[in-house]
């Protein structure tokens, strides 16, 4: 080993001086001008080893570590426990860390951490989960550059700490077909999560499917004949923990798959076993924006929740936002909170999607989740959307886009006062037992009847079922039971209200049972329509019509007679009271009254 600066030219005694060796000199020198080459240095060994005294300033040429450090004098002890990978502070060897330490230059305290600095690998080889950690530990921001991170643990942001990548989502193409959505920077969480969170009161809602037993489901056994919500009291997996005011920007999140290449494949395999990729968790102005959350996530590509954390404030989940993201796993989406709440909960009010794509599981053989075709089945079909519990309102979804292979294009069990706005939904084919089933697009609206005010406006749908609660679509082909499974309270879709055809426009009764009314500020009625096409003013008003008299209607040049007259055209003749009627378009048809049937001929 090279002898240090003091060593070799270490103070002898006054009566003899020492003399220092040339060899050694030589040797210092030349691992100095190897090392120290225009004020840098190799690895974070050899600047462990430099003379604090001669060098205070250095360039760490490191792979993934690069940057310049500065020797500050000073207590490190705090920064050097805490930051055991040595990406920002680094304790020298012959210097106690109360002492002073090589801390990284920069301003990485605003611009951001970078996993690279703790020794996280860029390619997806080696587990970068233990540099991840430290780098969310150290930095308020962290930035990841453009690679593939596999990360074996679970990821929790502190309280208005945010994640960056580079990039967008994108589509790479498999060959000869099939699709996966990319990301230049990916975070793919590898092996089997551990299972140690839970949402209590947060159970499943079971509701029948009618259409067990058909084609579609011929090879799912009895796995798809119940419809039914995440079960968040059993423990489970998540990879992206948010607190409140923390947000992830620019990433793509996945459960780890051949790298991602398995989801351009079309065999019977799954992804590695974790839960939920992003957990907004009583996560108040939380921020997921042009990220991806993608793959066979077994409960939900997205969750986000309110519920007693047992940290003695009010659970609340207000206020955040997903922007321009892509959710797709068993759900998309889970919104969830206890279905019965004990105590106060502030819930989602100002929760809001924009710009969003949210897909059920997608599974790459074409199968739905149920499918004996996947290695290990669902126990249940898989959905775009789920929202239920407890104070579950205020929630909006502007042009959001759902889109599945499965059953489910959304679940509402508890929930109220949410909003769709120019949104869109779609299902797809399906696959049964290898081959694709012609004719088997559909999915559904599940609602119970503690669904009230859930309203889709300018809203466009293809294959996606809204009955029973109204009229089935045309383009829905996978179901043989007229039946549905939407039983909300209330609900509107003005895809199926409000009707836009070449020839009329207007409203459309949802249903044989449902009339139209026009009500004042009472909420009584003023004008209502009967189901059976009656028309019923209300007891205390009429009708009101165009009143002439009979000088006028017998006047052919009269405008009753040269304007707007049609056959059956009716007025009121206000000379004898009696209500007429038109016998044709001709200024000299005549009127006939209604009380007689005597006519009045214009001339």
């Amino acid at each position: 080993m090279v002898k240090t600066a003091n060593e070799i030219w270490a103070d002898g005694p006054s009566t003899s001086p020492y003399e220092p060796y040339k060899p050694d000199i030589r040797e210092w020198g030349t691992w100095l001008e190897d090392n120290v080459r225009g004020n840098t240095i190799a690895s974070r060994t050899l600047l462990k080893a430099v003379d604090t005294d001669k060098f205070s300033i250095l360039y760490l040429t490191e792979s993934g570590r690069e940057g310049v450090f500065r020797w500050v004098t000073g207590n490190f002890s705090t920064q050097i426990a805490a930051d055991t990978l040595e990406g920002i502070y680094i304790k020298a060897n012959a210097i106690a860390s109360s002492a002073g330490a090589w801390v990284r230059q920069g301003d990485w305290a605003i611009s951001g951490v970078n996993p690279l600095w703790f020794g996280a690998d860029a390619t997806g080889v080696a587990d970068s989960a233990a540099a991840i950690r430290a780098a969310v530990a150290l930095g308020r921001t962290v930035v990841f550059p453009r690679g593939t991170f596999l990360c074996s643990l679970s990821v929790t942001l502190s309280d208005g700490q945010h994640v960056y990548g580079q990039g967008g989502p994108m589509l790479t193409f498999g060959t000869p077909s099939g699709y996966v959505y990319d990301h230049p920077t990916k975070i793919l969480f590898s092996g089997t999560g551990t299972k140690e969170h839970t949402i209590a009161g947060a159970t499943a809602t079971t509701i029948a499917n009618p259409a067990a037993g058909e084609g579609y489901l011929a090879d799912s056994s009895t796995r798809g004949n119940n419809y039914k919500t995440n079960d968040y009291t059993v423990a489970f997996s998540a990879g992206f923990i948010l607190g409140k005011g923390s947000g992830l920007h620019y990433l793509g999140i996945y459960p780890e798959f051949d790298g991602i290449s398995g989801y351009l494949g079309s065999d019977n395999r799954l992804a590695d076993n974790w839960d939920v990729g992003i957990w907004a968790r009583n996560s108040d102005w939380w921020l997921v924006e042009n990220c991806m959350s993608y793959g066979h996530w077994r409960k939900a590509a997205l969750l986000v929740s309110s519920h007693d954390l047992g940290d003695g404030k009010i659970p609340s989940n207000e206020k955040g936002r997903a922007v321009g993201c892509h959710f797709q796993g068993f759900y998309g989406v889970s919104i969830r909170s206890p279905e019965t709440v004990v105590g106060s909960n502030w819930g989602f009010a100002g929760t809001k999607f924009e710009d969003c794509d949210i897909r059920s599981l997608f599974h790459q053989s074409g199968h739905l989740a149920t499918s004996s075709a996947i290695i290990t089945p669902f126990a249940s079909p898989s959905g775009c959307l789920e929202m239920s519990g407890d104070t579950m309102r205020g929630i909006k979804f502007d042009n959001a886009t759902l889109i599945g292979l499965d059953d489910i294009c959304a679940f509402f069990g508890k929930v109220e006062e949410t909003f769709f706005n120019s949104s869109y939904q779609e299902a797809k084919t399906t696959k049964v037992s290898g081959s694709t089933l012609a004719g088997s697009q559909g999915s559904r609206i599940v609602g119970t009847a503690n669904t009230n005010r859930v309203e889709f406006r300018k809203n466009a749908k293809y294959a996606v079922d809204f009955s029973s609660y109204q009229t089935r679509d045309s383009s829905v082909g996978r179901y043989a039971a007229a039946a549905g499974v939407n039983s909300s309270a209330y609900m509107f879709d003005d895809d199926q209200l409000e009707t836009h055809y070449n020839t009329y426009r207007g409203p459309r009764l949802r249903a044989n049972t449902e009339g139209w009314r026009i009500l004042d500020e009472d909420n009584l009625d003023i004008f209502r329509v009967e189901n059976d096409g009656r028309q019923i003013p209300p007891t205390t008003g009429g009708y009101v019509m165009p009143q002439y008299t009979t000088a006028e209607l017998t006047n052919a040049a009269h405008a009753v007679n040269t304007t707007g007259k049609f056959l059956g055209k009716i007025v009121l003749n206000t000379t004898t009271g009696i209500v007429m009627r038109a016998n044709g378009t001709a200024t000299t048809a005549t009127w006939r009254d209604f009380l007689s049937g005597n006519a009045i001929t214009p001339v």
